[in-house]
């Protein structure tokens, strides 16, 4: 079981985040962080608006990775990452998917 540090108010860090095209508007994605953490993932379109949410299912874990599907492939889209250790100390990152060009 995975519990709070008494007083660790240092916020995770990010060692990788990538994506990999997997087929027709999905993409899957790999982060790595240096604490154990719990993530979710947000995706926004072109506009800015949020389009879905997607809670990172694996639990407690360094490593994540997760698919995100039903992008349309003339939009850019931008992923965030959003990371939290047990004392909730979050961090943050940022991948951009470009629309496809034709």
């Amino acid at each position: 079981m995975i519990s709070p540090k008494p007083g660790d108010k240092e916020k995770p860090r990010f060692e990788r985040s990538e994506y990999y095209p997997m087929g027709k508007g999905k993409y899957h994605l790999v982060w790595e962080l240096d604490k154990t953490n719990k993530s979710e993932v947000r995706v926004f379109d072109s506009n800015g608006i949020m389009t879905q949410v997607i809670p990172d299912k694996s639990g407690w874990d360094y490593k994540h990775e997760l698919d995100v599907e039903n992008l349309s492939e003339n939009q850019d889209y931008k992923i965030l990452i959003s990371a939290k250790d047990p004392n909730g100390n979050e961090a943050i990152t940022f991948l951009k998917i470009p629309a496809v060009s034709d």
